[in-house]
């Protein structure tokens, strides 16, 4: 059997010298660029200084567990920006180098695989998403390593069968237990796999083959993410398959489109958008359907290029993995399963295979193309594309360099005496975290009325204090009238100090009238909670924000 070559040492220089050429971005994105809400709720989850907290965190995080283990690693090296991003820095400048390599395995011309590389690289959203506090950049990682091993058991050799089945298998348990999308991945390579061996023969003799000569060193490590993903749907995906409430217009059933034809072509045309660097968002069906003529004419004229000259047709297999994806994610879409369409980050599993499918038709093209000048000509346009594209979209991006929720932590501590202790409902919490992440966060304990008030002891130099973090409640704005008993024995715990509430809106209660940002919710408040023994001090209102500064009530005999 005909053995490809290692890539030439000169080729392996260039795949790196794009890899390292997209460190650059990064680490300016890294270090200079905010943290988002849902990044700091990985940090907070992932620092729990107790095993059980941990677990109890975990289990409530609608994403699977690794991630947040690798970034609790991290954190042992530091509470900075770079820390935090440094699980998923790692994942995309490895996912532009080995990109580069799964490219150059398949293509002929030495100028592919580094193009590969860069495109990684360079492309803004990599960037975005390799600076991001999320999961996202090592599933797309764990994803290539699977499509490497998927390709090459397309056409499997009797010598590595083996080795790429475990490999397949391992990385995809692994993204099983990164990101649930990568179930999209999972079931369009099983289909894959049926077509290639239902109509393709030379396919099927050779798996035949080399599943008759070691069938169980070829087929058993099918049951690695078999029984990891059972297993994860028995201790946590279970309890988390409801549609994401914050994104309506990518489920068919929440969505504004009216239709699943006019859901489809308008979350098509956004997801293009989401991949380009000029914006389309054609507005009319007419216009969104004419972008999706375009995409599937493009995607059709690439797999039309006939194969390079002693190589097989690669670029047909990515490309058939690409319809394949994006066909299960509408479905999945139409049926509520996953978001179609937005946001990046949920999309992004089908970036890599988008590149491979682009670098390999464009290996085979180039093969077609006689003359070395046209050759180098197409190339450097390609290069300047993606230079210009990444300056368009780092000049056009929203840049924030301070942590969000400033002002209102600055209120905060303008109105918070030394020693106060703070109530948090979880919204606040992370908005809160964000700005005390530095400090010690040591639980001491839990609320004898209600076991979901956790008592967390702050520390950071000589200077201490105690935060009562509320994870039953997501905003105490509209539970008023439920919270008196437990902010009384938070009341009593903090005792010589008074609590201080800190409580953020995020979206508009049930009952406007019943907030604290408004008169009628705070007079409500100090009538009920006065009754639960709670006194209402100070109360400040600035914008969204609620600071309400309480203490116990004096007994009645006391009071006379």
């Amino acid at each position: 059997m005909k053995r490809y070559p290692r890539l030439p040492v000169t080729t392996s220089f260039l795949v790196i010298v794009a890899t390292l050429a997209g460190s650059l971005p990064r680490l300016y994105f890294a270090t200079m660029q905010y943290i988002e809400y849902d990044g700091w709720w990985h940090v907070f989850v992932a620092g729990q200084d107790t095993v059980a907290n941990l677990i109890w965190e975990l289990r409530s995080q609608a994403h699977p567990p690794l991630f947040f283990l690798l970034l609790r690693t991290a954190l042992l090296f530091g509470h900075s920006r770079l820390v935090f991003r440094s699980v998923s820095l790692l994942a995309g400048l490895a996912t532009a180098y080995l990109l580069g390599r799964v490219a150059g395995r398949w293509s002929r011309h030495w100028a592919v695989p580094a193009l590969t590389a860069l495109t990684v690289s360079l492309s803004w959203n990599a960037v975005v998403i390799s600076c991001e506090v999320r999961s996202y950049m090592l599933m797309a990682l764990l994803l290539v390593v699977a499509m490497r091993s998927l390709l090459e058991l397309v056409s499997p050799r009797h010598a590595t069968a083996a080795r790429h089945s475990l490999a397949l298998c391992v990385a995809s348990a692994l993204a099983l237990l990164t990101q649930y999308a990568i179930v999209i991945f999972l079931l369009a390579a099983g289909v894959l796999f049926a077509s290639l061996m239902a109509f393709r023969p030379f396919a099927r003799r050779r798996a035949l083959v080399v599943v008759r000569r070691r069938p169980l060193a070829v087929l058993a490590p099918v049951a690695i993410p078999l029984t990891t993903a059972v297993a994860l749907f028995l201790t946590h995906l279970r309890w988390h398959t409801e549609p994401m409430n914050h994104l309506p217009e990518f489920y068919l059933s929440t969505s504004t489109a009216g239709g699943p034809l006019e859901f489809v072509l308008r979350n098509t045309t956004w997801l293009v958008d989401l991949f380009t660097p000029i914006r389309l968002k054609p507005s009319t069906m007419s216009g969104q359907l004419l972008v999706v003529l375009a995409l599937l004419v493009i995607s059709g004229l690439a797999m039309l290029i006939l194969r390079p000259p002693g190589r097989p047709a690669m670029h047909r297999v990515s490309g058939s993995l690409l319809i394949l994806l994006l066909s299960i994610a509408v479905a999945m879409g139409l049926g509520d399963l996953y978001p179609y369409g937005g946001t990046l980050r949920h999309q992004f599993y089908l970036f890599p295979v988008a590149v491979l499918f682009a670098a390999l038709s464009l290996d085979a093209g180039l093969a077609r193309l006689g003359s070395r000048l046209l050759r180098a000509s197409v190339l450097i346009v390609i290069v300047v594309a993606l230079g210009a594209g990444h300056l368009v979209s780092a000049r056009s991006f929203v840049w924030y360099r301070s942590e969000l929720f400033g002002r209102e932590i600055a209120k905060l501590n303008e109105l918070k005496t030394p020693g106060s202790a703070v109530y948090l409902d979880q919204y606040s919490l992370i908005a809160f975290y964000g700005w005390f992440h530095d400090w010690a966060w040591r639980y001491d304990g839990v609320c004898p009325t209600n076991r979901s008030i956790l008592r967390y002891k702050l520390s950071k130099g000589d200077r201490t204090f105690v935060v009562f973090r509320d994870r039953a409640r997501w905003s105490i704005h509209d539970q008023i009238e439920r919270a008196g008993a437990d902010l009384r024995w938070c009341t009593r715990d903090a005792t010589p100090h008074p609590v201080v509430v800190f409580a953020l809106k995020q979206f508009p209660e049930r009952d406007p009238h019943a907030s604290l940002l408004s008169e009628e919710g705070q007079a409500q408040a100090r009538k009920l909670w006065g009754l639960a023994g709670v006194r209402v001090g100070r109360l400040v209102v600035d914008g969204r924000l609620a600071i309400v500064e309480l203490s116990v009530a004096p007994e009645p005999d006391a009071a006379r």
